[in-house]
C-alpha cells in the first residue's frame, strides 16, 4: 500500500498539517500510523468526518513570486494617469507587451472609494458577452442593466436604442469597468457600440477595454471622446529594463542593458522570462523570439504529464478548477500541476469566475507543440477537452472536440439543449450537425433515433436540412427495423414514426396539400399533439406572410387558399395554439393583392380574435402587416401607426430574436412601400440576409431588400442579382409570390436605365405570372414607373386587369401621399431613428459622421434633420442643445 506524508494529506484535503497531525491522534483517520516521529497516512485514505474546514476541490489560486515583481515603463505611467480624463479608454496591442498587467497596476492606484469591475472575455458566444457587459451595469445601474439585457445584444437597427438606455444612465459614484480580450467579441457592430459607450456616458463612468486588435476597425469619422493608448507605450526603454532587474536585487551592466533591449524589442513577457533565466544562471539567452524562451524556461522544465495537462488546457480559452480535474486526465488533480498552476507566471488565475486563462504567448507555443504530437496523443487530449466542456454543460463546444476525434459515440451521448444551441449562429450549428450526421455511420446514428429527429428539427428550416435528408431518414427506417439497437430510454415508435411523417411532409413544403396529409398522419398516431420539444423547433410561420409560404405556381392561388382551409384542421390538431388565425391571413393577404381592402380587413381581425390568444403564434404580424398596407391603401395615417405600434408591442411582449426578425421584416416592408429607405442593416446586403434570416424566409428578404436597392437607385446592381434571387425562390421551394416581385423590379430598374424594349418584356413576364390569380397589388405599388409601359400590345392582352391596376395605383400613390404629409403634421413626435440622429447631432456630430456611425447615406441623414427641424421647429443645430431627449 501507498502512504503520504502528514503535509501531502494537508494539501490534498486542504487543511493544514496540524490539522491532519491531530485527526491522526485522534484515530480519525483509517489506517494512519506512526513510524518513530513521522505520520504515516494510506494515499487512498477518506478525509476524516466533522473536519473543521470544508474538503477543498479548487486549485489553489496562485500566489505571486518575488520575481514577478512589476515595473511598468515610465512612458507608459503618463499615458494611464490620463484615462479619468475620458469615458473610454482603449489599449491595444499585441500578446506579450503586458496590456492586462499594465492595467491591473494601474487600479490600484485608483481612489478605494471607486468601484473596480472587471471582465475577461474567453470566446463565448456574443450574447454571453452581453448577458456579462450587462452584469457589470447593474452592479451600480439596475435599471439600465435590465433596459440593455431586455433590448438584447446590438445589431444596427437598435444603436438608437442602445444609445437612449445610455443615455439615461446614471453612475453616482466613480467606477471602472475594464473589458479584457475583446478581440474575442469583435464584430462588424462593435466599433458603433463602442462610439455609443464614449458619447452617452454617465459622468463617473470609466469604460477600459484591452485588446489584441483594433476595436474600430474601418473607422472614418474621428471620435475625441475616446482615449487610445498604443503598443509603444509598453516597450521598455534601457532605464526601464534596468530598474525592472533590480526589483530582486539584479544589477546589469550597460552592455547587457543594450543588449537586452536589443534582443527583447522591450517586451515585458521577453524580459520576465530572461529575469527569471538570469536569476538562476546568471546568464542571458539572448533569443529574439519568445518561443525559445518559453522552450527554454518553461516547457522544458516541466514532465510529460504536465504537458499534456497544458496541451488539453491549450484547446480551451479558459478553464475552471473542476475542469482542470478533467484536463489531467486524473480523479484528482495531481500536487505537481497545482504547483504549476500556482507558480506559472503565464497562467492567470480569475479568482471571481474561479477560471484560468493562459496567456496567449504560452497558448500560441504550446498549440504549435501540439501540432507535431500523434494522432494518438491528440486524439485523447480532443477528448479530455470535449468531456470538460460538457462538465461546464456547453455542449456544443464538446461536440466540436468530439468531432475532431472524431468520436461519434460521445457525440451523440451529449444532452444536446436548445438554450446551448441558440447562444451560437444558425449557420455554425447548423454546419457543425450537418457534418455530424454525414460523416457518423448509420449504425451508430440508428442508435438513437430520438435526437437524431430532434436536431434534424433544429435544422429544419435551413438548406442543411435537405442535404442529410435522405441519410436521416434511412437512419429512421434502420431504427425501426431494429428496435433492439436503441440505446434510448424507451423511445415510443409511434412518436419516431409521427414525427417523420412531419419532416416528410416538409421535404414537399411549400405543398400545403401534402403538409396537410402529412400532419394527419402524425395525429393519427399520437392520438394528440406534437411533442413540444419538435413544436418549439418548427419555424414554417416565422416570416410575416402566410401566403407567401404557400402559394408555388401562376393560376393555382384559389387551389392554395382551398388547400390551407382543407390541412387547417391538421395542423391544428397537431400544433394546438401555433398557427391560430393562418387559415384567416392567408385569405386576407390574397384579398388586398386583388384589391379588396374591406374583405382583407374583415378577414385581419377575424385572424386578430384567434393569433392574439396565443403568445407563439407569428400569424399576428401577417394580419397586422396586411392591415397596415390597407391603411395606406386609403391614407389612413391613424390606422398605420396604431397597426405600427401593435406589432411593436408584440414584438417587445415576446422579446425573442426570431420574433425581432418577423416584426422587422414587417416594419421595413411597410417603409419601402412609403419609399423610405429605413431598412434594418440586416436586410441591406445579401450576406446578411443569409447569416441572418431563416432559409424559407430568405426570398421575402430578398424582395425586401430589392425594393430598398430601387430607392437607392442601384438599378444595374439590382439586374446583376434579380436571376440570382429568382432561382432562390424556385429552387427548391416556389414562391410565387416572390418571383411577382422579382420580374416587376425587373422592369423597373430596366425602365429606369431608358432600357423600355426591355422593361415591357419583362413586365409582360410578370403579368403572365400575376393575371391569372387577379393578383394586382405589387404593380400598383410601382404604378409611377409601370404605368408609362402599358402600351396598347399589352392592353390589348390584359385590357380589364391593366384597368383595375392602374385604378389602384391611383388610390395607392394618393394613400402614400397623404401618409406622409400627415406624418409630419399630425404627429409631432420624434421616431426612434430621428431621436438617435438627434442625439447624435446634439453631441457635434456632422451628417457625414452620422451617416458612418449609423451606416446610412448622407442624403438620408439630411432628410432625418429636415424632419426633426420641422417636427421640433427648430432653426439651428445650436437649438438641439437645450432640448431633453
Amino acid at each position: 500500500m501507498d502512504y503520504i506524508t502528514l503535509k501531502e494529506a494537508g494539501h490534498k484535503w486542504g487543511i493544514s498539517d496540524r490539522m491532519v497531525s491531530y485527526y491522526c491522534q485522534a484515530s480519525k483517520i483509517k489506517g494512519a500510523f506512526k513510524k518513530g516521529n513521522l505520520w504515516l497516512i494510506p494515499a487512498d485514505a477518506e478525509p476524516p468526518s466533522g473536519m473543521r474546514r470544508k474538503l477543498q476541490t479548487t486549485v489553489r489560486q496562485p500566489i505571486k513570486k518575488a520575481q514577478e515583481t512589476l515595473h511598468i515603463p515610465t512612458a507608459l505611467k503618463k499615458q494611464l494617469q490620463a484615462i479619468t480624463m475620458y469615458p473610454l479608454t482603449i489599449v491595444t496591442g499585441p500578446s506579450g507587451i503586458g496590456k492586462t498587467t499594465a492595467v491591473e497596476e494601474y487600479c490600484k492606484t485608483i481612489t478605494p472609494k471607486a468601484n473596480i469591475y472587471w471582465y475577461t472575455c474567453l470566446g463565448e458566444p456574443f450574447t454571453q458577452f452581453w448577458q456579462g457587459l450587462c452584469h457589470m451595469y447593474k452592479q451600480f445601474n439596475e435599471k439600465t442593466a435590465e433596459r440593455l439585457a431586455k433590448l438584447g445584444p446590438p445589431e444596427m437597427d437598435n444603436l438608437g436604442e442602445i444609445a437612449c438606455i445610455f443615455k439615461d444612465c446614471v453612475c453616482k459614484k466613480e467606477t471602472f469597468m475594464i473589458i479584457d480580450n475583446y478581440q474575442y467579441v469583435i464584430r462588424e457592430i462593435s466599433g458603433k457600440v463602442i462610439d455609443m459607450i464614449s458619447l452617452y456616458h454617465p459622468t463617473n463612468l470609466h469604460t477600459i477595454i484591452i485588446s489584441q486588435d483594433d476595436v474600430i476597425p474601418n473607422r472614418t469619422p474621428q471620435n475625441e471622446k475616446i482615449y487610445f493608448i498604443p503598443e509603444n507605450y509598453f516597450s521598455f526603454n534601457k532605464n526601464d529594463i534596468n530598474l525592472y532587474f533590480q526589483k530582486i536585487d539584479i544589477k546589469l551592466r550597460d552592455e547587457q542593458l543594450e543588449y537586452l533591449l536589443h534582443t527583447s524589442k522591450g517586451w515585458i513577457s521577453a524580459l520576465k522570462l530572461e529575469r527569471i533565466h538570469y536569476s538562476e544562471t546568471r546568464e542571458l539567452l539572448g533569443t529574439k523570439a519568445v518561443g525559445p524562451l518559453i522552450q527554454s524556461m518553461i516547457w522544458s522544465r516541466i514532465d510529460s504529464q504536465q504537458q499534456e495537462f497544458l496541451m488539453a488546457a491549450s484547446l480551451m480559452e479558459g478553464f475552471t478548477s473542476s475542469q482542470a480535474k478533467i484536463l489531467s486526465g486524473c480523479d484528482t488533480l495531481p500536487d505537481k500541476i497545482q504547483t504549476m498552476l500556482r507558480e506559472n507566471s503565464f497562467i492567470r488565475y480569475m479568482s471571481d469566475a474561479d477560471t484560468y486563462v493562459m496567456h496567449h504567448l504560452l497558448c500560441n507555443f504550446i498549440q504549435s507543440v501540439f501540432a507535431e504530437q500523434s494522432s494518438n496523443l491528440t486524439d485523447r487530449l480532443w477528448k479530455r477537452a470535449g468531456a470538460a466542456f460538457a462538465q461546464e454543460k456547453k455542449f456544443f463546444r464538446a461536440a466540436q472536440c468530439f468531432f475532431r476525434i472524431p468520436d461519434y459515440p460521445s457525440i451523440l451521448a451529449l444532452p444536446f439543449e436548445k438554450d446551448d444551441l441558440n447562444l451560437y449562429s444558425s449557420t455554425e450549428t447548423g454546419d457543425l450537425i450537418r457534418e455530424i450526421i454525414i460523416g457518423c455511420p448509420e449504425e451508430i446514428l440508428s442508435e438513437k433515433p430520438l435526437l437524431v429527429l430532434s436536431i434534424s428539427f433544429h435544422l429544419l428550416v435551413s438548406r442543411n436540412f435537405r442535404k442529410i435528408a435522405d441519410k436521416i431518414f434511412r437512419v429512421i427506417d434502420l431504427a425501426l427495423q431494429n428496435t433492439a439497437r436503441w440505446n434510448d430510454d424507451a423511445p415510443d415508435t409511434n412518436e419516431i414514426k409521427a414525427v417523420t411523417a412531419v419532416l416528410r411532409a416538409y421535404m414537399g413544403f411549400n405543398d400545403i396539400y401534402k403538409i396537410g396529409e402529412g400532419y394527419k398522419k402524425a395525429y393519427e398516431l399520437l392520438k394528440g399533439p406534437l411533442p413540444l420539444k419538435y413544436v418549439e423547433q418548427l419555424g414554417v410561420f416565422k416570416q410575416p406572410s402566410v401566403l407567401y409560404l404557400y402559394w408555388a405556381k401562376p393560376g393555382e392561388l384559389q387551389h392554395t387558399l382551398r388547400g390551407y382551409e382543407c390541412a387547417n384542421p391538421a395542423i391544428q390538431n397537431l400544433l394546438p395554439h401555433r398557427a391560430l388565425g393562418a387559415n384567416f391571413a392567408i385569405q386576407a393577404e390574397a384579398q388586398l393583392l386583388f384589391g379588396n381592402d374591406v374583405d382583407a380587413e374583415i378577414l385581419c381581425h377575424r385572424c386578430f380574435y384567434y393569433a392574439g390568444s396565443t403568445d407563439s403564434s407569428y400569424v399576428y404580424y401577417a394580419a397586422e402587416l396586411t392591415l397596415s398596407r390597407i391603411a395606406i391603401l386609403r391614407g389612413d395615417y391613424a390606422m398605420l401607426t396604431q397597426s405600427l405600434k401593435n406589432m411593436e408591442k408584440y414584438q417587445l411582449a415576446h422579446d425573442t430574436q426570431k420574433h425581432k426578425v418577423v416584426y422587422r421584416m414587417a416594419h421595413s416592408f411597410i417603409m419601402t412601400l412609403l419609399g423610405d429607405d429605413e431598412v434594418i442593416r440586416r436586410l441591406m446586403s445579401v450576406e446578411e440576409i443569409k447569416a441572418n434570416v431563416s432559409a424559407i424566409s430568405i426570398p421575402f428578404a430578398f424582395v425586401i431588400y430589392s425594393k430598398w436597392m430601387l430607392l437607392q437607385k442601384r438599378y444595374t446592381e439590382l439586374l446583376g442579382l434579380l436571376d440570382i434571387f429568382s432561382e432562390a425562390a424556385t429552387r427548391p421551394d416556389r414562391f410565387q409570390l416572390a418571383n411577382i416581385y422579382f420580374a416587376i423590379f425587373r422592369a423597373v430598374s430596366l425602365n429606369r436605365l431608358n432600357r423600355r424594349a426591355e422593361a415591357k418584356d419583362a413586365l409582360q413576364k410578370a403579368l403572365a405570372l400575376a393575371v391569372p390569380d387577379k393578383v394586382y397589388m405589387p404593380f400598383a405599388e410601382h404604378g409611377d414607373v409601370i404605368t408609362p409601359l402599358l402600351t396598347e400590345g399589352i392592353e390589348a392582352i390584359y385590357k380589364e386587369d391593366i384597368q383595375k391596376i392602374r385604378t389602384l395605383s391611383q388610390t395607392l400613390g394618393s394613400g402614400i401621399a397623404t401618409i406622409k404629409k400627415l406624418s409630419l403634421e399630425s404627429f409631432p413626435e420624434l421616431t426612434k431613428r430621428e431621436r438617435e440622429v438627434a442625439l447624435l447631432a446634439k453631441e457635434g456630430l456632422s451628417n457625414h459622421q452620422i451617416a458612418e456611425l449609423l451606416s446610412i447615406g448622407d442624403e438620408t441623414v439630411k432628410k432625418f434633420m429636415k424632419h426633426i427641424f420641422t417636427k421640433l421647429n427648430l432653426t439651428s443645430r445650436i437649438q438641439l442643445q437645450y432640448i431633453d431627449f
